[in-house]
């Protein structure tokens, strides 16, 4: 894995220090990154991003320019499902310059940040290069491809929260929580208009469950009668108070937990098709099936 570091106003030795310190840390927790060619501690995020998909797919992406607009960090390079293609890692500045800067706390959060994404990348590597068949993951329309596609989103959401938990910080669960309440007001808020919008609607209820699911990452993996974990509960209960999304908090949580006992010794695809049922039944509360 190459690290390459934007700001070229930092000295040789800080960005070395820098390097060290991530390599330490993925060194100590065992994640498969064969696949990772590159982490790039971006100077301008949102160019770096643009650039990169570029490089990769040979053309502009319009997806992955919308994210980096409101994301930390980013993995780039999956879309392709191609073995011969690297995976790269893009973290906005805000997420890299604590490391090393002598503030400890916001180190951490950096930390955590870059372990997410690097999650991410082993999960990738599980998945799609040892339990998936790639004739599966084609499927177009389908309401079953639907369903798995968002099905592993939310997955990849929980397992990277999940297996990153040993840097969890405050402030990272608290972002999380922020995400999630925007999504829940933005969908208990929608106008008429919106809600006739087929795409946008079912949209905003994915992202909820999306959100959910890392939330559940965090609880998982602080343990599930953690102080932590109690107050992760709590608050999420008391924000979303729609009974159709608290029996989609409930279900998601076990289905989870069914997976990731199982991970990564999955049998294929189909591994996801309890998640997916919850996905489908709350869809069908809103109306949307």
């Amino acid at each position: 894995m190459e690290i390459v570091i934007g700001d070229k106003s930092l000295s040789e030795n800080k960005a070395e220090q820098i390097r060290s310190i991530i390599v330490n840390e993925v060194s100590r927790f065992g994640l498969k990154l064969d696949k990772l060619g590159k982490l790039i501690l971006a100077e301008d995020y949102e160019e770096e991003v643009v650039l990169e998909i570029r490089f990769i797919e040979g053309k502009d992406n319009d997806t992955y320019r919308e994210y980096a607009k409101r994301s930390m960090a980013i993995k780039i390079g999956e879309e392709t499902l191609n073995k011969d293609v690297e995976l790269t890692v893009i973290v906005r500045k805000e997420g890299w310059k604590g490391i090393a800067s002598g503030n400890k706390d916001y180190e951490k959060y950096c930390i955590h940040v870059i372990n997410h994404e690097f999650v991410h990348v082993h999960d990738h590597d599980m998945k799609y290069y040892r339990m998936f068949s790639p004739e599966k993951m084609s499927g177009g329309k389908s309401l079953e491809y639907v369903l798995r596609y968002e099905s592993d989103a939310a997955w990849s959401e929980y397992i990277a929260e999940r297996m990153s938990s040993h840097t969890a910080t405050i402030v990272s669960i608290d972002r999380a929580i922020d995400n999630m309440e925007i999504r829940v007001n933005r969908l208990m808020n929608i106008s008429d208009e919106e809600a006739l919008n087929y795409d946008r609607f079912s949209n905003y209820v994915t992202e909820i469950l999306i959100s959910l699911s890392m939330l559940m990452g965090i609880c998982h993996g602080q343990g599930k009668d953690s102080n932590k974990s109690i107050a992760v509960d709590e608050l999420v209960r008391e924000i979303i108070e729609d009974e159709r999304l608290l029996k989609a908090w409930d279900s998601i949580g076990v289905e989870l937990s069914n997976l990731f006992d199982k991970y990564p010794n999955w049998n294929d695809v189909e591994e996801l098709d309890g998640l997916a049922k919850v996905i489908e039944n709350t869809w069908k509360e809103f109306g949307l099936l």
